[in-house]
């Protein structure tokens, strides 16, 4: 290598070094470096209510553009929030049940929990660092009421889990976001929920904010945010949400947040599955009759966030294997292999598409994507061409370690793309509606602006023919 390209290299270095030393002092000098997440704008703002709406304009309105809507009030009549006092909890003949038990009350996804009585977690919540994060112990489930918007029948297929939030206050989540949509109800004390729009986040601010993509989560310190290494939060807008005693908050799939408790605490969060073309333009037709039904009476796919299992169908075959953060196709495929289940393409398209629930909705849309992944993963797979995956073909891998080891790594950058294309499907189909729903007047023209600019908005027939009329 020459000495003028070693000297052009040097002084590029220098030039990078330099550029990046002046980028960290102005982030340091940031008015927000430091400081709790979303202590300084910009900012903006989500649509509030002042009582749970009808399904049809929940789920229209809200659920199906992912608009998180904050609802007053919406609980203030709800027995839960009239009998629930912490005598009430000791005296009930069902506090012996078991929950678990966080060890701190600032989230910290390393650290463990444990099990205790409900009724000895009441005794010593509020003296010591714990906060009880459970699926609503059943004992209490009759004194909660479904959220009305959710009183659909057709929405009641989709509930997953209610989960309880418990603790004397204090507590501080990460900053994450959830695959699946939620209502979350404040029975005691006062929330501070910090939202950043996902519908403005791109993959450099996923890069250098989310320092766990597989489960969604950042290590930042929400208490003194160090703009130095999270960068792309210097230049975030945010919307702060204040929820108190009574009032229901509506937080969508995908949307970052970080939530912080004040005083003696207690919410309950129904989760539901995001399946926004089952949802829209929900009737009286698809909801069944309404009337109001208590957690007891419904049923939920997953009871407790501590379930460990996890269904795989792959063909006519359905296994239940052990939950695992990181979804692996090779391990899946081999657990039915090695039940004598021998795979086929076709087998593989059906347990593709049966990954996630919500793919269900989208089979029409994602079948040519999923039959192309299924194709690879059967190259990959089929060591002797045979058109089936079977013990003969995992035996051969066996006796090959480094023909294993590109299978591995390859199997699971194959499922990563396939993950990433229909999640694109997916969002393309859900803009899709919302563009119909906008032109058709069923959203807020202030909620679309705010969530979705005004790019978005003037791309609109509906925009379009306003400006027509003036």
């Amino acid at each position: 290598m020459s000495l003028k390209i070693l000297l052009l290299q040097l002084c590029i270095k220098l030039i990078v070094a330099s550029v990046e030393e002046i980028n960290a002092e102005a982030l340091q000098s940031h008015p927000g470096h430091l400081l709790p997440l979303g202590s300084v704008g910009p900012y903006f703002e989500l649509p509030v209510l002042h009582a749970f709406p009808q399904p049809r304009e929940f789920f229209n309105r809200y659920v199906v553009p992912s608009i998180p809507v904050l609802m007053k009030g919406a609980v203030q009549d709800a027995p839960a929030f009239h009998k629930w006092s912490d005598d009430y909890f000791l005296d009930h003949a069902g506090s012996n049940e078991t929950v678990f038990v966080e060890n701190r009350k600032k989230e910290n996804r390393t650290t463990g929990g444990f099990e205790i009585p409900f009724h000895d977690y009441i005794k010593n919540y509020l003296t010591e660092d714990i906060y009880m994060v459970n699926g609503v112990p059943q004992f209490l489930r009759p004194d909660i009421e479904l959220p009305a918007p959710l009183q659909c029948s057709l929405v009641m297929k989709s509930l997953t889990d209610a989960v309880m939030w418990f603790s004397s206050g204090g507590t501080k989540s990460v900053l994450h976001n959830d695959d699946l949509d939620n209502v979350n109800c404040l029975y005691r004390g006062k929330k501070q929920l910090v939202f950043i729009n996902t519908h403005e986040l791109n993959n450099d601010w996923i890069r250098n904010v989310i320092d766990h993509p597989g489960n969604s989560y950042s290590d930042v310190d929400v208490d003194a945010v160090d703009y130095v290494k999270y960068h792309s939060l210097a230049n975030t807008k945010y919307a702060v949400v204040n929820m108190t005693a009574g009032d229901c908050l509506f937080i969508p799939t995908s949307w970052y947040h970080q939530v912080n408790s004040h005083g003696n605490n207690l919410a309950v969060n129904i989760w539901f599955t995001h399946l926004p073309r089952r949802y829209v333009d929900l009737s009286e037709e698809k909801c069944g009759k309404m009337h109001k039904i208590t957690l007891d009476k419904c049923i939920f796919e997953k009871l407790d966030i501590s379930d460990k299992t996890e269904q795989y169908t792959f063909g006519k075959n359905t296994l239940s294997l052990p939950n695992s953060a990181e979804l692996s196709i090779l391990k899946v495929i081999y657990q039915f292999v090695k039940r004598n289940i021998s795979l086929s393409v076709e087998d593989l398209q059906s347990g593709l598409s049966n990954l996630k629930p919500n793919f269900q909705m989208l089979k029409s849309l994602i079948m040519t994507t999923t039959l192309q992944y299924a194709e690879e993963i059967m190259t990959l797979l089929d060591v002797n061409k045979d058109a089936v995956i079977d013990r003969n073909d995992f035996a051969m891998l066996r006796d090959d370690i480094k023909l294993l080891e590109t299978v591995v790594g390859e199997s699971d950058a194959i499922l990563d793309e396939y993950l990433v294309a229909v999640d694109e499907i997916e969002e393309e189909d859900r803009m899709e509606l919302t563009r119909m729903l906008f032109e058709r007047g069923d959203l807020s023209y202030d909620d679309v602006v705010e969530v979705y600019g005004k790019e978005f908005v003037q791309s609109m027939k509906r925009f379009t023919g306003l400006k027509q009329e003036l």
